[in-house]
């Protein structure tokens, strides 16, 4: 299926090609390491649905293939951010940090009024420079721990945003999804398999009731 998935989508954007968007380069660019990793080994409609009927899974091993197709997809979306920002850096609209206003302005793409942030200068131009920044250092900052969970935390609010005032939902969805290569395997399992910690094990463990002889002893001192 994924290579079905693949072929289907870099087929409809040849064939379509002054239509072509950042929506579609997006979905030929997951389509395409969908092929190299066991998209549907873990997490899949066929896998939940035998779940559902009560067939026995065998176990998800760990995969040289979604290792790869994984650190493909990253590197892959390291060098988009970074020659977006190249790119940004490239108009004077970014500089005097008016972009993000005249996107919004913008009466083609406009699905939410946004021009009540020409009250508010300093927000627009702190948000707009916040994203050129973001965008040009994302290759570096989503590597480190302690940096990732903020740089995706902007990603999401970036495209979010998209989807809101420009209504750009579809792409905004596929880029939030591409970011969710950087998410740890562990919080990925925690949240789709619900499995529990270690600490909700111990404290989930009946406490042994006391020997006859501890209680009867306990009983003499208290007595």
């Amino acid at each position: 299926m994924s290579v079905l998935a693949f072929l289907a989508t870099i087929s409809y954007i040849n064939r379509a090609s002054l239509a072509q968007f950042g929506l579609d380069d997006t979905n030929a660019m997951l389509s395409l390491y969908l092929m190299v990793g066991p998209c549907g080994a873990a997490y899949s409609v066929d896998r939940w649905l035998k779940r559902k009927r009560g067939v026995t899974l065998p176990a998800v091993e760990p995969s040289i293939g979604a290792n790869l197709a994984i650190r493909l997809l990253q590197v892959h979306l390291c060098v988009l951010y970074l020659f977006s920002g190249i790119g940004k850096l490239q108009g004077p609209w970014w500089w005097n940090g008016n972009a993000l206003l005249m996107a919004m302005a913008n009466r083609e793409y406009q699905s939410l009024d946004g021009t009540w942030l020409v009250h508010y200068p300093w927000l627009v131009y702190g948000l707009t420079h916040l994203t050129v920044f973001w965008e040009t250092f994302y290759c570096v900052l989503v590597w480190p721990r302690l940096t990732r969970p903020i740089v995706l935390a902007i990603a999401a609010g970036v495209h979010l945003g998209i989807g809101i005032f420009l209504g750009m939902w579809t792409f905004g969805l596929a880029m939030i999804i591409a970011n969710m290569s950087f998410v740890s395997p562990w919080v990925v399992r925690r949240i789709l398999d619900r499995q529990p910690t270690s600490a909700t094990l111990e404290s989930q463990k009946p406490i042994a009731a006391a020997p006859a002889t501890t209680r009867i002893s306990n009983r003499r001192q208290r007595v």
